[in-house]
């Protein structure tokens, strides 16, 4: 068997600095704890938002249980417009002289007054058409008067078919003779008619013309000529 020779003094030095170290150990003061390794904390999680919560899909209404929409009234058509007559140049012409043409005189059913008139008058209707002239004087007197008015009776220049322009004049005679009023029998006529109405007031005029004042008529008969009809008639007088 092998042997494994050593020197004492080794073995001596080793116990020795064994116990020197150990009584080192005990006298050196204790080593302090080494500090705890601090660990960086981790980064936080970034916060998932919350997720929306799904609602429910609401169940499908009844069909039968709404109430069925309101319809809306249409609306009302409008009119359409009549087509615009068209006008007639002509007429158009005929209306404008027609305006400028002088309004003939309304026909009143009153007589009018004596007392207010101051002689001969174009307007009005009488409901008392007085006797005729041979009703009340001779030939011979009626003869003398329809001369006398005759020259103071101008008919107008040209007037067409003057052979019928017979103008019927219902006289009111003072009782010195002067006339008191007088109006054309005819008053539809004088309005129409423009041939008319110019020897109607020719024969107002000739009523008024002082050769034809006073009038040739028998003084001791007033009341027989007081109120007559005289017809101025182209045929007899001109």
């Amino acid at each position: 068997v092998p042997v494994d020779i050593v020197e004492i003094g080794e073995i001596t030095n080793t116990r020795i600095r064994d116990t020197e170290e150990q009584e080192a150990a005990k006298t050196a003061p204790p080593k302090p704890a080494p500090a705890p390794e601090v660990k960086e904390p981790e980064p936080p999680k970034p916060i998932e938002p919350p997720k929306p919560v799904e609602k429910a899909p609401e169940p499908a209404p009844d069909e039968a249980a709404l109430p069925e929409p309101s319809k809306k009234p249409k609306p009302p058509e409008k009119p359409k417009e009549a087509p615009k007559p068209q006008v007639d140049p002509l007429a158009s012409v005929l209306k404008n002289v027609a305006k400028l043409k002088p309004t003939p005189p309304a026909p009143t059913d009153a007589r009018p007054d004596p007392k207010k008139n101051d002689g001969t008058t174009q307007t009005g209707t009488t409901s008392n058409q007085g006797p005729a002239l041979a009703d009340r004087l001779t030939i011979s007197q009626e003869d003398l008067l329809r001369r006398q008015i005759a020259g103071c009776w101008n008919m107008p220049i040209g007037a067409r078919n003057a052979e019928e322009l017979i103008v019927e004049v219902l006289i009111e005679v003072n009782e010195d003779r002067t006339v008191r009023s007088a109006e054309i029998v005819d008053q539809t006529r004088f309005a129409t008619d423009s041939h008319f109405r110019a020897a109607a007031e020719a024969a107002l005029r000739a009523l008024r013309h002082p050769k034809c004042t006073p009038l040739e008529l028998p003084p001791d008969q007033f009341e027989q000529w007081k109120t007559i009809r005289f017809n101025f008639d182209p045929r007899d007088m001109l």
